[in-house]
C-alpha cells in the first residue's frame, strides 16, 4: 500500500523544504495507468515493483528513487518496466534523476560504496532476441520467471520510453550466489527507445546488460562495478557511441570484470551467432597494475559466435588480455564479419609471452588474428590520457589525483579515427579516438563519478590553436629541443600584454612567464626552461587576441 500523508504533514515538509518519502510497492503501479513522480518527493521501492503493460511512468528531472533492503518476501527494491509499459525518466545535466539504495550518498566520501544494497532498473520490450523459446520470448535473469518477466517479440522499433541523464547507484543485490541484478538491464528493448547520458555507479554485477533487442546507447559511464561494465547477450543488434568504463582497483571480491563482454545468440544451432553489434568511441580503463585482484581482467571478451565492431576506442590498464575471442568469434573476425578498427591498446598484460590476444577453441590461428588486428589499424601505444590516477581527488584534480580520460596534449588519440558509417544518423563522426573530445569540456561532469573525484578535468581545453590563430597571433619556438633557453618568435596584430604558460604532457600547469607589454609585429622574448626535467611540454601564449600554442621538448 502506498504511504499516505496528512495535509498538515505535507504542509510542514513543504515549509521546511524537505522531501516526502513515499513508499511504492508492487500494488501501487498498475497497467494502463499513468503515474507522475516529482522531485519534491523521494520514492522508495519496497520489493519488486512492476509497471505492467499499458502503464506509463513519468519521472521529473531531479527526482530521487531509492530501493529498500529485503522485505518480508525476500525481495529488494527493484523497478521493472514490463513489456508493453513505458518509462519517461528525463533528467538534465543540472538535475539528473538518481536511483540509489536507501543509504545516503555522501558525494564527498569516495569510499562510501554500498554495492548490492538494492536491485536495479529493468526495462523489458518487444524486440527480437537471439535466445528465445518456441513462443518467441525469454525470461529476464535475476528474478523468478513469471508472465511479467517475459521479454522479446518481433517489433524491433518498439518504444519503451526515454532514459536521459539517469544515475543508477549501488545496485546489484545478490538474490542467490552468482545471481545478481545488473545496474540497468535491457531485455528485448526496441530502437524506438531513447537511452543516453546514463551512469551506473558501483553496481555489484554488470553495469549495463543488453539481452537481445535493438536499442541504442549513447554517452554511458560505468564506474566501480563488480562485474563487466558493458555486457551484451542474446544477439543484441543495437549501436553504441561514447561509452566510458572505469574499474575499481580496490575491489577485493566478486567476479572477473571485463570492459566489455559480448555474447552471440548462445544457440548451438545458430552458427552465425547473430547480427553485428557496433560501438564507436569507447574508453575503457581497467583496474591497473596495483589492483587488489590480479588477472582475469580483459578489455574485451567476445564469445559464442558473437560479432561486435569496436572502432576509434581506447583500452588501457587491464591486467589480462586486450581481446579474448572464444567459441567461434575469431573465425567471424578473420572472415571480416566484424571489425576492430583504429583502436589503441596500452598497458595490458597479455599472456606470459606478452601476446595481447587470447583464443579459446577457435579454428583461426593466433597469427591470423594478430595479422588482421594489425591490418585494422590498431595501435599498441600509450594513449597519453590527460591523467590516470586511481586515487580519488578531493579538490577537482588540483591535488594530482583522479582520472581525466581525455587525450592529453601530445596524445596519438587526438587523430587517427576511422570514419563513422555513411548514412547512419546515430553515429557522430570524430577526428579523435576514445569517448571524450580532447578539445572540449568533459561531458561526464554531471555524474557521481565526477562528484567523488574519480573523474576530473585537468586540461585547458581552450589551448587548441597550434602556432597561429585567426586574429593574426603567431608563435614559434627555437631551439626545439632545448636544454634550457628558448626564444619565442611572436607575431602580433597590435600591442598587448602577454604571458607564457607551461603545461606538462598530463595537462598540469607547471610554470608561468610574464612577458610584459609586447609590440605590434615581431617580438622575440626568451624564457628559461632549464628547471624542467626532460620530456614533452606545451607552451601556451596568452594575449588579448586569444591563446596560441606550441610543443617544446626539453632534452638534457
Amino acid at each position: 500500500m502506498q504511504k499516505t500523508f496528512t495535509l498538515f504533514t505535507l504542509f510542514l515538509l513543504a515549509a521546511f523544504g524537505l522531501q516526502a518519502q513515499i513508499i511504492i510497492s508492487d500494488d501501487d503501479l498498475q497497467g494502463d495507468q499513468t503515474y507522475n513522480w516529482t522531485n519534491d518527493n523521494v520514492y522508495q521501492l519496497d520489493g519488486f515493483v512492476y509497471l505492467e503493460a499499458g502503464g506509463v511512468l513519468n519521472i521529473e528531472a531531479g527526482t530521487r528513487i531509492e530501493g529498500l533492503p529485503e522485505n518480508d518476501n525476500d525481495e529488494v527494491g527493484t523497478l521493472i518496466i514490463t513489456n508493453g509499459a513505458q518509462i519517461f525518466a528525463e533528467g538534465t545535466a543540472a538535475e539528473p534523476i538518481v536511483f540509489s539504495g536507501s543509504q545516503i550518498d555522501d558525494v564527498n566520501d569516495p569510499v562510501d560504496i554500498f554495492r548490492g544494497s538494492w536491485g536495479g532498473v529493468i526495462v523489458l520490450g518487444d524486440a527480437n532476441v537471439g535466445d528465445e523459446n518456441s513462443m518467441g520470448f525469454a525470461n529476464i535473469e535475476g528474478i523468478e520467471a513469471e508472465a511479467r518477466t517475459q521479454f522479446g517479440g518481433d517489433n524491433d522499433e518498439d518504444n519503451s520510453g526515454v532514459l536521459r541523464y539517469v544515475s543508477i547507484r549501488f545496485g546489484g543485490f545478490p538474490l542467490s550466489p552468482n545471481n545478481e541484478i545488473n545496474g540497468l538491464t535491457l531485455g528485448g528493448v526496441g530502437s524506438g527507445t531513447t537511452i543516453e547520458h546514463i551512469e551506473i555507479f558501483a553496481n555489484d554485477d554488470d553495469g549495463v546488460e543488453f539481452f537481445g533487442g535493438t536499442v541504442d546507447l549513447k554517452y554511458g559511464v560505468v564506474a566501480y562495478c563488480g562485474d563487466d561494465s558493458y555486457d551484451t547477450d542474446m544477439a543484441w543488434s543495437g549501436r553504441g557511441q561514447f561509452w566510458f568504463s572505469l574499474q575499481d582497483p580496490e575491489q577485493t571480491g566478486g567476479s572477473s570484470p571485463n570492459g566489455g563482454e559480448h555474447d552471440g545468440s548462445e544457440d548451438p544451432n545458430d552458427a552465425t551467432g547473430g547480427p553485428v553489434q557496433t560501438v564507436f568511441n569507447a574508453t575503457y580503463i581497467g583496474r591497473g597494475e596495483n589492483a587488489q585482484i590480479a588477472g582475469d581482467n580483459n578489455a574485451l571478451t567476445i564469445k559464442d559466435n558473437a560479432a561486435i565492431s569496436y572502432n576509434n576506442s581506447i583500452f588501457t590498464e587491464f591486467d589480462d588480455f586486450a581481446v579474448s575471442m572464444q567459441d567461434g568469434a575469431a573465425d567471424r573476425y578473420v572472415a571480416n564479419e566484424f571489425d576492430l578498427l583504429n583502436n589503441i591498446f596500452f598497458n595490458i598484460s597479455g599472456d606470459a609471452l606478452g601476446n595481447p590476444i587470447q583464443l579459446d577453441g577457435n579454428d583461426a590461428t593466433l597469427t591470423t588474428v594478430a595479422l588482421a588486428f594489425a591490418t585494422d589499424g590498431n595501435d599498441v601505444v600509450d594513449p597519453e590520457l590527460a591523467r590516470v590516477n586511481f586515487t580519488p581527488s578531493t579538490d577537482g584534480g588540483a591535488d594530482g589525483n583522479g582520472v581525466d580520460p581525455r587525450p592529453g596534449f601530445f596524445s596519438p588519440a587526438r587523430t587517427g579515427a576511422a570514419d563513422a558509417p555513411a548514412g547512419d544518423d546515430f553515429f557522430e563522426s570524430t577526428t579523435y579516438r576514445g569517448a571524450f573530445d580532447p578539445t572540449d569540456e568533459l561531458w561526464a561532469a554531471w555524474t557521481l563519478s565526477y562528484q567523488r573525484g574519480l573523474i576530473v578535468e585537468t586540461l585547458n581545453v581552450n589551448t587548441i590553436d597550434f602556432g597561429r590563430n585567426e586574429d593574426g597571433v603567431k608563435v614559434l619556438v627555437s631551439p626545439n629541443p632545448t636544454a634550457d633557453l628558448v626564444a619565442l618568435s611572436i607575431e602580433l596584430p597590435a600591442a598587448t600584454q602577454a604571458d607564457a604558460m607551461i603545461y606538462d604532457q598530463f595537462g598540469r600547469n607547471i610554470a608561468q612567464f610574464d612577458l610584459g607589454q609586447l609590440q605590434a609585429g615581431s617580438n622575440q622574448p626568451t624564457i628559461n626552461l632549464g628547471e624542467l626535467v626532460s620530456g614533452n611540454y606545451f607552451i601556451v601564449l596568452n594575449t588579448k587576441f586569444g591563446a596560441v600554442s606550441q610543443r617544446v621538448t626539453v632534452a638534457k
